[in-house]
């Protein structure tokens, strides 16, 4: 544990989440979909219920691991579903047909996901009370940041005329790493599948190398299996009342934001009237700067005001950026709505895990960042449910349905705001 904000451990602590979201966007995001979708016969009907199966996979999976990571430390589970992820990715560009290629990316993403729960808990390893804010919104940052970057590291694998400016060196690693001279013709797009399955690898290793994690002290007594200990405390989890509320809380603002991910360019397009893809393009990009800022800022206050007071602080921001996506139709101040969002939405990742630092036993922190993860992963099913089913109750308004489904959101986030209010967190001292 270090009390310096820019030290080796928490510098490679934050790295890894700016290695795991090069290939958040380049597989999930992009080039995978489109690829899936576009190349490969009945991909595109299949890739979404095997996505969600993954899912799935994770949210039945999360609590039992993040209970035995308690046990025998979180780096080891951390290294192995790394490992997984970075193998599944590097082989995703070999199958030519669905089935297999599916099973490799639902492998891929299932370690991927995975792999976050052990990561958030080793934050208190590299952070005291007084910085943890800070670090966890560099975390956050260079998420951001390794999404961005990594995109246009892997473009001119995908777009041979991107990369006539690369020096003959560069391009000569571009070529040996193309998959279709490889293996023979291929989609262009599988050729961004080993490069970031590489550049995961490269960024995740600091955490390894230079994070130490504190030696587990075994309890005392008699300790029941992990399927056991896991059950019990889902069974008692409506008795630890603040912790409860918090995750339920979560789920609720949680259906927003992967709500708004999904969707912020289809209503910019839809309902607002962007024309063109470079338009959408500069969105998404002043959106991922908004939320660099954002983490950066609220990881800071966090350090300097009550958890509390900051989330709800960053809930009401987010109130605000859906009352002005309600009403805003010009795409000028449009953009204004995708910096506050983008803001909002690193908020929200910074800060929630901190929430959770609060609540949690210090003892269990990965069975119950496993739990966190649960209500995560099953937002990100339910939220763009209710999006969809609002866009067909109000199909006859045309272009105006997509206002009525973010009153939708807005009243789902209203609901997420009077429940988190009423949790009541410890002091970091009475945690600490």
């Amino acid at each position: 544990m270090t009390e310096k904000l820019w030290s080796l451990p928490v510098l490679s602590w934050a790295l890894y989440d700016f290695a795991n979201t090069i290939f958040s966007l380049n597989i999930i995001s992009l080039y995978f979909a489109l690829w899936i979708s576009t190349d490969l016969q009945g991909g595109e009907y299949l890739y979404p219920p095997i996505y969600s199966l993954s899912m799935l996979c994770v949210a039945l999976a999360a609590p039992f691991l993040g209970n035995l990571a308690d046990k025998k430390g979180q780096k080891p589970f951390l290294f192995v579903f790394t490992a997984i992820c970075l193998a599944s990715t590097a082989l995703l560009a070999w199958p030519r047909q669905a089935g297999p290629a599916l099973f490799m990316f639902a492998l891929a993403n299932f370690s991927y996901q995975l792999s976050l729960v052990f990561y958030n808990a080793l934050l208190p390893a590299v952070s005291n009370d007084r910085i943890r804010g800070r670090v966890s919104g560099l975390g956050v940052a260079l998420g951001y940041v390794g999404a961005i970057v990594g995109m246009y590291l892997v473009l001119p694998f995908v777009d041979p005329t991107a990369y006539g400016w690369l020096p003959s060196p560069l391009k000569w690693i571009v070529d040996l790493l193309t998959v279709e001279k490889l293996v023979g013709a291929a989609p262009v797009r599988v050729n961004a599948f080993l490069p970031t399955a590489i550049l995961f690898l490269l960024f995740s290793l600091p955490v390894f190398l230079c994070v130490r994690e504190p030696r587990i002290v075994q309890q005392t007594g008699v300790r029941q299996g992990t399927v056991r200990e896991v059950l019990w405390t889902l069974r008692t989890l409506p008795a630890h009342r603040e912790l409860f509320k918090f995750l339920v809380a979560n789920f609720l603002y949680a259906d927003v934001m992967h709500t708004i991910i999904l969707v912020m360019a289809i209503y910019a397009e839809r309902a607002v009237g962007f024309s063109t893809q470079a338009a959408i393009n500069l969105l998404i990009a002043i959106s991922a700067v908004g939320a660099m800022a954002g983490s950066w800022l609220f990881g800071w206050l966090a350090d300097r005001r009550p958890v509390k007071w900051v989330m709800l602080l960053i809930l009401s921001l987010w109130v605000l950026t859906l009352v002005l996506a309600f009403l805003v139709r010009s795409q000028l101040l449009f953009y204004l709505v995708g910096m506050l969002a983008g803001a909002g939405l690193g908020g929200v990742w910074v800060v929630a895990r901190l929430c959770l630092l609060l609540l949690a036993p210090r003892e269990k922190l990965g069975e119950y960042f496993g739990l966190y993860g649960v209500t995560g992963k099953a937002a990100a099913v339910v939220g763009p449910l209710l999006w969809s089913s609002t866009l067909f109750l109000f199909a006859a308004y045309g272009p105006e349905k997509y206002r009525f489904a973010v009153i939708t959101l807005l009243l789902l986030l209203l609901a997420a705001i009077g429940l988190f209010a009423t949790v009541r967190f410890p002091s970091m001292e009475e945690n600490g």
